[in-house]
């Protein structure tokens, strides 16, 4: 239930609670599950927006990395080519 509505973008990463509560209330599957020992609806929920969440930064980690990684390529690269620059304005 709680996947399918992921699946369908009704829960996101920083989704509440509240927002998808109206969603699954009426639904028989929710109902079942209310008063049974183990992990909760709401449980589930948060276990599944962590999740996303995590999908996320580890995404934007990735992101920035490879940033960092060409932003040190580029400024080697300019820096040797001021150097020859510099080099080349003196030798004329």
């Amino acid at each position: 239930m709680l996947n399918g509505l992921r699946s369908k973008g009704e829960i996101r990463a920083g989704a509440k609670w509240k927002q998808v509560y109206p969603l699954i209330k009426d639904d028989e599957r929710y109902q079942n599950m209310l008063g049974q020992s183990g992990s909760t609806p709401l449980d589930l929920f948060w276990d599944i927006v962590e999740e996303m969440e995590r999908d996320i930064r580890l995404k934007r980690n990735t992101v920035q990395d490879v940033m960092e990684v060409q932003y040190l390529l580029y400024a080697s690269f300019f820096s040797r080519l001021l150097t020859m620059l510099f080099n080349i304005g003196k030798t004329i």
